[in-house]
Parts: C-alpha cells; sequence; structure tokens
C-alpha cells in the first residue's frame, strides 16, 4: 500500500514541480535585478524543493517496514515517478505547442507534413536521451539512498523476541 501512495505523491510532485521550475525560471530572468545571492537561493530552492515528498513517504516506510531495501525502494518510486511525471508534463506541453520556441509543434495545428517527424525528433533525440535519461538514474539512486538512510535513523527493527523461533510444543 505504501508503495502505490509514494508512486502517487511523486506523480503529484512531478507535476507540481513543473509549475515550481517555470515559477523559479520567471523570477530569475525577469528580475535581473536581483543579486546572484538571491539568484543563486532561488536555485538551491529548485533542488532542495524535492525533498518535501521523499523525507515524510520514506519516514512513514521506515517506521513500517523492516527491510532497508524496501525503504530505498520507496524513495526510488517517489522521485522516479516524480521525474516520469515532470517529464510528462514537459512533453504534452512540447506536443500542445505550449512550451516557448516550440509553438510549430502543437499536434492539433501540424503546419508540415513532417510535424510528426519533428516532434517525435524533438522528444527522443533533444530530451528524453539528454535529461530525462540524465535525471532518471540520479533520482532512482538518490532515493534509494535517502530512503535507506531514513531507515537506518528510524527504521522499524525485528526485536529478539521477534526473531526467535516459535515454539510449538510448549503453547498450550
Amino acid at each position: 500500500m505504501i508503495f502505490w501512495i509514494a508512486v502517487l505523491v511523486g506523480a503529484a510532485f512531478g507535476i507540481l514541480d513543473w509549475h515550481i521550475v517555470d515559477w523559479i525560471n520567471r523570477m530569475t530572468s525577469a528580475a535581473s535585478s536581483l543579486s546572484a545571492d538571491k539568484q543563486t537561493i532561488l536555485r538551491m530552492a529548485n533542488y532542495l524543493v524535492w525533498l518535501v515528498p521523499l523525507l515524510p513517504t520514506v519516514f512513514a516506510a521506515a517506521r513500517q517496514k523492516t527491510r532497508p531495501s524496501a525503504v530505498g525502494a520507496i524513495g526510488s518510486a517517489v522521485w522516479g515517478t516524480a521525474m516520469l511525471a515532470y517529464y510528462g508534463v514537459y512533453f504534452g506541453l512540447m506536443a500542445l505547442g505550449r512550451m516557448p520556441g516550440m509553438q510549430h509543434l502543437d499536434i492539433f495545428n501540424p503546419s508540415t507534413s513532417e510535424y510528426h517527424g519533428q516532434l517525435s525528433a524533438q522528444i527522443a533525440f533533444n530530451y528524453a536521451k539528454g535529461e530525462l535519461l540524465q535525471w532518471l538514474p540520479i533520482g532512482l539512486v538518490g532515493g534509494f539512498l535517502i530512503g535507506f538512510m531514513m531507515w537506518l535513523l528510524v527504521g522499524k527493527r525485528k526485536t529478539a523476541e521477534e526473531t526467535l523461533p516459535v515454539d510449538i510444543s510448549t503453547q498450550g
């Protein structure tokens, strides 16, 4: 059950993060008067916000699961689905012609006979292989490691009584 909650949390965050990144980019580019320190803080917030869905989810998983690898898998699920959802929004906006400089890729208004080839090339070569395949392994491994570390901090461990074999001859 917690795995599917992690997937839902990750997907919802990936969609929300698209808007967060868009807002941060508009803030930094529109306000060129921002000091370098303030721009750095905004960029750091862009990365640190990824801990918001991950930490509570792996904390809850660490309190339930007895194996650190299970909590690591929950962390991977959160960040992996967040990245898939984030790039899903990205590809969707691109296909709808809503990305700056890519309005010609609107699926409802194909302007050239090579339209589908242009769209698939844009997605496959420029974004999927460049960004998604670059960040997805980082998210999967990073989510696993943070989940594993959370289990080390607060994980549910079996007590000595839970690990002892049950002797059925002494029971009633």
